[in-house]
């Protein structure tokens, strides 16, 4: 299970390096010297993360345990979506705006944070096919809270860090300055790690055969 965590732990983390909506978000906001409402806007970026992984260990747990043949099918549908993201990441950079954000209230901020990463198609369909692709059949109750758990905790802990740090000048021109092969490399990650999950598929469907 510690592994199986570990490999759900490095995808999320390959996937929150990436540029992206939530991370424009929190970014604009810092970068606009509102280093607090960047942070609590973290946190709702962290709280629509547990609700998305909540709703995927929810929906398909108890569905794994019965029928293998959907496990098994559900990995491979995870490789190829981690394949086609990560050829999306490769060729993305990080976009900023140029025109100053309105100063948020916390409730404001959070709120911000939250809808926009429920309402990010892409993390509902990672937590989808990364939770059944990774995560064992046998995990129960207790391993599914403790991903929840890990997945909420990186999130906050990932968007704290990028708050306090992209509100420091020189700390937010080194980022903007390695934007782009930081994106790339989280696309080596998250294809090589699609590969993975697609060959451990293949191999069980072969020795299965």
């Amino acid at each position: 299970m510690l592994a199986s965590l570990l490999t759900l732990w490095l995808l999320y983390v390959a996937l929150m390096l990436s540029p992206g909506v939530n991370q424009l978000l929190v970014s604009q906001l810092a970068a606009s010297g509102q280093a607090r409402s960047a942070r609590w806007a973290g946190l709702g970026v962290a709280a629509g993360a547990g609700l998305w992984a909540s709703t995927a260990a929810l929906g398909l747990g108890g569905a794994l345990q019965a029928q293998p043949a959907l496990h098994l099918a559900l990995q491979l549908g995870g490789g190829l979506y981690l394949l086609h993201l990560a050829q999306g990441l490769w060729r993305s950079g990080l976009r900023t705006e140029s025109h100053a954000a309105a100063p948020l209230s916390r409730s404001e901020a959070f709120a911000r944070g939250l809808l926009t990463n429920l309402g990010n198609v892409k993390a509902a369909l990672f937590f989808a096919s990364v939770f059944v692709a990774v995560l064992p059949a046998e995990a129960g109750a207790a391993g599914l809270a403790a991903a929840v758990l890990l997945i909420t905790l990186t999130c906050a802990g990932w968007y704290g860090l990028l708050a306090h740090g992209l509100s420091l000048p020189a700390v937010r021109a080194a980022y903007q300055r390695a934007s782009r092969p930081l994106a790339r490399g989280s696309a080596l990650i998250m294809g090589g790690l699609g590969l993975s999950l697609l060959a451990t598929a293949l191999n069980l469907l072969f020795t299965r055969s």
